[in-house]
């Protein structure tokens, strides 16, 4: 595939998942509206990260940045959903920070909520990467250092592997949502998406 063919694939998600998942309405409560909402931010930076690689001159920098805190969304949704305390839910509500990112993930995958420690695994193998990219460290630097001029070299296997991060991570908080809704026809649906032609 090329980076455009990469690119047209996400594109195609943002539209596909805006005409079946917007304006559904969660359940009153709280705990489910904060859940529904990370999961809506996370969409928003997959689509923004879309957006920044469309360019004529793509935002790589920007897209890159963006990958962590759609992480830490993610994460984010699954913990206030599955493992926050009503008093954890209340602090939130008054301004406390929810824990650390290691911290929620051990408490999901402790919960039983993801299989065989995956988050854990992604977070180990990806979060000093996208924590250089967020904070402009080496990871995010070098490419503009290497091009020998004030531009960008960002190589194709690392925007297409920053694009899969991100669809993955879109098709897996647009599940989550359509669970929460109640409707597990929608929900396999999405989970699905990847195995069709990239224009349905």
């Amino acid at each position: 595939m090329k980076l455009s063919d990469y690119i047209d694939k996400s594109s195609c998600l943002v539209d596909w998942l805006s005409n079946e998942l917007d304006g559904l309405l969660p359940s009153s409560d709280f705990r489910t509206c904060l859940a529904v909402s990370y999961f809506a931010v996370v969409r928003e930076h997959h689509r923004a990260i879309v957006i920044c690689l469309q360019q004529k001159q793509p935002l790589a920098a920007s897209a890159f940045a963006l990958a962590r805190v759609q992480f830490e969304a993610y994460i984010r949704g699954l913990w206030f959903f599955n493992c926050a305390t009503e008093s954890q839910l209340h602090d939130f509500s008054n301004g406390t920070k929810p824990p650390p990112v290691p911290t929620m993930i051990e408490a999901i995958e402790s919960a039983g909520e993801v299989g065989d420690r995956s988050l854990s695994g992604i977070y180990h193998l990806n979060w000093k990467d996208l924590c250089a990219y967020v904070h402009t460290g080496t990871n995010q630097i070098s490419h503009w250092i290497e091009s020998h001029k004030i531009e960008a070299a960002y190589p194709f296997e690392e925007i297409s592997d920053v694009l899969e991060f991100s669809n993955d991570l879109c098709l897996l908080s647009s599940t989550a949502v359509a669970e929460l809704m109640g409707n597990s026809t929608l929900a396999l649906s999405i989970i699905s998406w990847g195995d069709r032609p990239h224009d349905q």
